[in-house]
């Protein structure tokens, strides 16, 4: 978890600890985009398949999200205070509101539990578990109208992540769990050959299970319980399915459960920002807003997290100072360093499609 301070750049250690989490980026904790067009049949792509006429990704629409996190608002207010010790909540609040609101729990179905593997990659381990459940289809009768579609799959994951995100405030955890669960979702996910035959309630396991295992790994003072968390899905989860896919996952990215997130870059960037410590904290408070609205963004999945915390400061800046003449010399300083110390060009067109996306984003929320 980030917690270095916002000081100014004393040693070459600071440089090689960027050095060192760019690196663990670009190797061990990369992620390909499990949602581009050429891994969905369901889309007309594919190997076979016509080529998209557009592989930009959509934002789910602003009243589509404002109606998930009122539901995820709704369903957290319904939690008690504190948790209790034993489980990891209130065990006189036994009406839990929903997922099914939020498109994900639409049939009480929940995935078999009876295949335990730990050597196998996603994609294997769904296999068999559909073909131990009555209830699931094999792989090899799932239709393509069965398939679930880009725009499905994003639309969960936006959805899945704002409730993280109340969960987490609810139980006063670091937000950047959330940041670091949702590593552990999409690399599982970018593992999957066939990321269009995951279902509703898989992706809900799933993301819950990685949820509930950002939490135990960073939060050093307090617990969410596994019952806390089968609570939570109103009875369409077992605390089996929760252990044996946390098992899957784990196993699957191969016990590499610290990535370097944006918010991690951010702490680390800040110290080249020639400001005082103050005016740092406004654009720290700000860039951490930026990195999450990330977070929630299927197109960054296999953006690294380095450039989205280049782009938060930038833009940061931009907002704090205006078309100012400090502005221009902040940017012009940061740009400078970051391609110094973090090889980051903010003029690539990466970078510039990056930048932009993240721009966009922040200002429809605003």
């Amino acid at each position: 978890m980030s917690s270095r301070p916002s000081n100014q750049f004393q040693d070459d250690h600071d440089v090689d600890r960027i050095g060192v989490m760019m690196k663990q980026e670009d190797t061990v904790y990369q992620c390909t985009d499990y949602l581009s067009p050429e891994n969905f049949w369901s889309d007309g792509g594919g190997r076979n398949g016509p080529e998209p006429k557009s592989g930009r990704h959509r934002l789910p629409s602003p009243q589509h999200m404002l109606l998930a996190l009122e539901e995820c608002i709704q369903f957290i207010d319904s939690l008690s205070v504190g948790p209790k010790e034993d489980t990891g909540i209130s065990s006189t609040h036994s009406s839990f509101s929903s997922l099914r609101s939020l498109g994900l729990t639409e049939s009480p179905t929940s995935v078999s539990s009876s295949v335990v593997a730990t050597n196998l990659t996603p994609d294997q381990i769904r296999k068999k578990k559909r073909r131990c459940s009555g209830s699931l289809p094999a792989a090899s009768t799932f239709s393509y109208e069965d398939k679930t579609t880009r725009q499905q799959l994003a639309c969960w994951r936006a959805q899945m992540c704002s409730w993280s995100y109340t969960v987490v405030d609810k139980f006063s955890f670091d937000r950047e769990t959330v940041a670091i669960a949702f590593s552990f979702l999409d690399r599982y996910l970018a593992m999957d050959e066939e990321p269009e035959t995951i279902t509703r309630e898989e992706f809900q396991l799933l993301s819950m299970t990685s949820l509930y295992s950002s939490i135990k790994i960073n939060e050093n003072n307090q617990n969410l319980s596994i019952d806390a968390i089968v609570d939570m899905s109103r009875g369409y989860l077992c605390a089996v399915d929760v252990s044996e896919m946390e098992m899957d996952l784990l196993s699957a990215l191969k016990w590499r459960v610290n990535p370097p997130t944006a918010i991690a870059f951010v702490h680390e960037f800040l110290p080249l920002l020639p400001i005082s410590e103050d005016e740092k904290q406004n654009v720290l408070l700000r860039s951490s807003h930026l990195t999450e609205l990330a977070v929630g963004d299927s197109f960054f999945i296999n953006c690294p997290s380095s450039s989205i915390a280049a782009a938060s400061v930038l833009i940061s800046v931009i907002c704090e100072y205006g078309t100012r003449r400090k502005s221009r010399f902040l940017t012009n300083e940061f740009t400078d360093k970051i391609k110094q110390y973090a090889s980051i060009d903010v003029k690539s067109s990466e970078f510039s499609g990056l930048y932009s996306r993240l721009d966009h984003v922040y200002r429809c929320q605003h």
